[in-house]
């Protein structure tokens, strides 16, 4: 084998019998035969210095669309580039590329190619023999210097694509630029310094420039038109050789996070009839992108023109992808007119794929009063199903009555709430009352308000009046007891208004449950009935269940007369006599049966 050095050190060898690793070290009395032999120093590349850079892009266009022309390169033997004022702080990768740790060690190499005349160049590389290679793009007037690093973003201030942290297929280094956005000109040579990240696994490598060509809605005169469904069906799109916006202003560029640094794509929505949309992202390749709404304002939408923005999100959707529901967003949108939408990925340059979808905001059927969802009151809580997406704020004065004052003000006040109704049972009595109970789901954070109600819907004079307190959670699903006698009578009509506090909007839980202790509702006897004694050598066995999963059973023995220490009673915890045994009766006494 050939080893390079790399650093000046004691370095160990290690033989090992069949394969390598811990367990097949060579042992006592065996013999082996080692020769080491020093070839010399390793020289330079010949492109060590940019100088000697080589071009690996055509001199004479055109440029090729793709990756096809490869060049072969290595690091083996490569210096640190210091002269030429390449060693100075603004130029050195250890100050400029350090995100998420410094990524440069020295050992690079250097290559040249020319903008092409669109002005988009796109430079990959593929790993060999180096472990994780990087590099970061100059420009100069002569090779001689001065050398100016092209710009970055972020933490990285210096235009850097390293292996696995800033590369926009997530894997070996690459990177495409938008020259002009940059200063650059067709034409003009861009600088390539390449190197291993740690510089300790040096190696081979290939190179290419090729002239991306951007995806067709790279900016919002290409915009993509995504219809409105009445539910999410995603579909997949890409950012690769995406570009940074150009002809066009975005004002602002966005507000839910940092400059737009990196590559966006552009949509288009037209507003359904119900004047509301929720438009979602979802995963693909990349996971953590942001989203910005915009109206287009004055000029041209090809540029030059202005968009101003109306909405920004960054983590609304699943996961770290955004989601925007116009209605909570509180965005108030024309039918008809069109919505431009931009996507990009938010912590850097990566290119990708996502998907999205558009959906027309329809409110539930029970967004207000006049359409209430009826809740059965259980002995025990049996939840209704129901949902705030897309519910719209219930004015005082609604279509069919009217909501009383005191206004609910807890949990920021009702927003996007829905309603729901119950008729208290006739048979529940003082002490006793009703327990309202929600359970979360994708809502998290609820709240709610129960009314009291006179008149009906039918002849547009509801009148609902607020009884009990105004129930939120600090965080939570909310729950309240009201008691006959304390805020509700029986036969009484009761609604319920459910809506979100802070979390986002979606599905939960609700219920009804009377407090009054489960009355009787069965009896039981021996064959013969109560009545009348059982025969000798009678052998009977009756199973009773639980209406539902997780309750119990109770029996209350209101006679228990058996033929002491002959005649027994066995109760069984299960479906079969083969289930655990409970316990064993006999005689006139029940034992606390």
């Amino acid at each position: 084998m050939i080893f390079n050095p790399t650093v000046t050190t004691t370095y160990r060898g290690y033989f090992y019998v069949g394969a390598c690793g811990a367990g097949n070290e060579t042992g006592p009395g065996q013999t082996v035969n080692f020769r080491v032999t020093y070839l010399g120093p390793v020289p330079a590349p010949a492109n060590d210095e940019p100088c000697s850079a080589t071009p690996i892009g055509p001199l004479v266009l055109p440029f090729p669309n793709g990756c096809t022309v490869p060049f072969s390169g290595t690091t083996v033997g490569a210096t640190n580039s210091v002269g030429n004022g390449l060693g100075a702080g603004g130029l050195v990768p250890t100050s400029e590329c350090t995100a998420p740790a410094v990524q440069y060690n020295g050992g690079d190499v250097w290559f040249q190619v020319p903008v092409p005349p669109s002005g988009l160049l796109g430079i990959a590389t593929t790993d060999g023999g180096v472990c994780a290679g990087g590099f970061a793009l100059y420009t100069a007037a002569v090779c001689g210097g001065p050398y100016t690093m092209l710009a970055g973003s972020g933490v990285n201030t210096g235009l850097c694509a390293i292996e696995g942290v800033s590369a926009p297929s997530g894997s070996d280094a690459g990177v495409v630029i938008d020259g002009p956005a940059l200063g650059l000109i067709p034409g003009q040579m861009v600088y390539i310094r390449y190197w291993e990240r740690n510089n300790n696994e040096n190696g081979t490598f290939t190179i290419c420039a090729y002239e991306p060509i951007p995806p067709p809605n790279d900016n919002p005169c290409g915009a993509l038109v995504i219809p409105t469904a009445l539910t999410c069906t995603p579909v997949e799109y890409t950012t690769e050789n995406a570009t940074l916006l150009s002809g066009v202003t975005a004002n602002p560029a966005n507000t839910c996070v940092g400059p737009v640094a990196t590559s966006d794509v552009w949509f288009a929505v037209v507003v359904p009839p119900s004047g509301a949309m929720t438009i979602e992202a979802s995963a693909g390749t990349l996971t953590d992108m942001a989203m910005s709404w915009y109206r287009f304002n004055s000029g041209a939408i090809c540029g030059p023109g202005t968009f101003n923005q109306i909405g920004c999100d960054n983590n609304g959707g699943p996961g770290n992808m955004p989601r925007i529901n116009s209605q909570t967003a509180g965005i108030a949108l024309v039918v008809g007119e069109t919505i431009y939408v931009r996507l990009w990925n938010q912590p850097d340059n990566l290119y990708g794929t996502f998907s999205i979808c558009a959906v027309e905001n329809i409110p539930p059927p029970n967004d207000n009063p006049c359409g209430a969802i009826n809740l059965d009151v259980t002995p025990s809580c049996e939840p209704t199903v129901g949902t705030t997406e897309s519910a719209s704020p219930t004015p005082n004065g609604f279509t069919g009555g009217t909501i009383m004052p005191p206004y609910p003000v807890c949990g920021s006040g009702p927003g996007t709430d829905v309603w729901y109704s119950l008729t208290v049972p006739n048979d529940l009595i003082a002490p006793y009352g009703i327990s309202f109970e929600t359970t979360a789901g994708i809502l998290l954070d609820g709240a709610f308000q129960i009314y009291t109600a006179t008149g009906g819907c039918a002849t547009s004079n509801l009148v609902l009046t607020p009884v009990g307190a105004c129930t939120p959670n600090a965080g939570g699903m909310p729950n309240l007891t009201l008691n006959i006698g304390a805020g509700i009578s029986a036969g009484q009509q009761v609604y319920v208004r459910v809506w979100r506090q802070s979390a986002p909007d979606g599905n939960f839980g609700i219920c009804a449950v009377r407090t009054d202790p489960i009355p009787c509702i069965g009896s039981a006897t021996d064959p013969l009935g109560p009545t009348v004694d059982y025969v000798n050598n009678t052998n009977d066995t009756q199973t009773y269940c639980s209406s539902k999963a997780g309750d119990v059973v109770t029996l209350t023995f209101s006679q228990f007369i058996l033929e002491n220490n002959w005649d027994y009673l066995y109760i069984y915890d299960g479906p079969t006599t083969a289930s655990p045994l409970i316990g064993t009766y006999t005689g006139s006494n029940s034992q606390a049966l």
